[in-house]
Order: C-alpha cells, then sequence, then structure tokens
C-alpha cells in the first residue's frame, strides 16, 4: 500500500484474547495527506468515544500487560481449544433432531444453528419461541437470530470448554427430543 493511502485499523480483545463483552480495543489511523480528517472521520470517532460506553479503569489498566505478556504459545493452544469446542458444538447440532447447521464456523466464536420448519412440536421454526422456551425449560440461553436478522437460526456460543459445552447441548438435545415430530423423533436431520 502506498504510503499516502488512508488506513483505519481496529483491534479488540474480544476475539483474540476470549474477552467477549469487554469493548476494548483500538482503532489505529494513517491519514497521511489528511483524507480521513477531511471527511470528519477523526471528529466522528471522537464523538462515539464520547457516547459509547467504555470499558472500566481496571480492563484499561491490564491492557498493557495483556499486550505485551501474552505468550505465543497460548494463541496456539486457545485456537486448538476453540477449533475442539467448535467440532463439539457442529457435531452436537447435526445429531439433535429438528436442527442443522447451514455452514461451520469460520473465524467466529459461534455457530448460527438452524430450526427446521416444523420439527419441534410448539416451535415452528421461530427462534424467538425456541430460545425462551429453552431458556425457560432447561436453562440454557442462546440467541434467536432475529436479533441478527437470521430467523429461524439460533446462535451458540463455543468459548466455554468442551465439559460445560456437552452439558449445554445434552439438554439443547433433551429438549428438541421431548418437542420433535413423530417423523422427526430419534433421528437427526
Amino acid at each position: 500500500v502506498a504510503s499516502n493511502v488512508p488506513v483505519l485499523s481496529v483491534c479488540a480483545l474480544s476475539k483474540k484474547w476470549l474477552a467477549p463483552g469487554w469493548r476494548l480495543g483500538w482503532i489505529t489511523v494513517h491519514d497521511a495527506e489528511c483524507a480521513l480528517a477531511s471527511a470528519g472521520v477523526s471528529d466522528t470517532l471522537l464523538k462515539l468515544c464520547q457516547v459509547s460506553l467504555g470499558p472500566t479503569a481496571p480492563l484499561q489498566a491490564a491492557m498493557p500487560a495483556i499486550l505485551n505478556d501474552t505468550r505465543p504459545e497460548w494463541y496456539r493452544e486457545k485456537l486448538q481449544a476453540l477449533q475442539r469446542q467448535a467440532k463439539v458444538c457442529v457435531e452436537r447440532a447435526r445429531r439433535t433432531p429438528g436442527l442443522s447447521i447451514a455452514s461451520e464456523p469460520q473465524g467466529a466464536m459461534y455457530v448460527m444453528v438452524r430450526i427446521t420448519p416444523d420439527a419441534l412440536l410448539g416451535i415452528g421454526n421461530d427462534d424467538v419461541t425456541f430460545a425462551r422456551e429453552l431458556l425457560r425449560e432447561e436453562s440454557v440461553a442462546v440467541l434467536p437470530g432475529q436479533c441478527f436478522m437470521l430467523p429461524g437460526y439460533f446462535r451458540v456460543v463455543f468459548a466455554p470448554p468442551v465439559d460445560v459445552l456437552d452439558q449445554a447441548w445434552d439438554r439443547i438435545e433433551a429438549f428438541c427430543q421431548r418437542r420433535a415430530a413423530p417423523d422427526v423423533a430419534g433421528k437427526s436431520v
């Protein structure tokens, strides 16, 4: 890239350091010819920082140590763990009646699970009803796909360890088994 090309780079702790929800990150701007500044980008970023809820002071204070002291093997270990955890979620969803996976995760810490229309009694393919009833009956929280403009799906975060994910999937599977339409019960979709 030529030195006069404006560059806006955004990074955060949420993904790379497995800290979703911390809302702690940074923006690096290279604007040699003031193209971004003249378009009002700098002013807009400043306003956004003044309006948005930011991270707590202890998180900000921890930032230098997090960036400087994280061992290289930690990244490798976490990546391998996330790959195992993703695989567990995909396999468990595929063998659960009324559920399927449209696409395996490729860089996210979550997977979108499809609810097969009319495969689960009392659910249809209503992701909000699915999420509400799963929480009520099994104390497992998932996000309805409608939150992401994907009705008929729900989101499962696979950041927890495999044993925790297995417990959650045991409950999701039990929920789906109880509600499986007669032609779906006992088989994966």
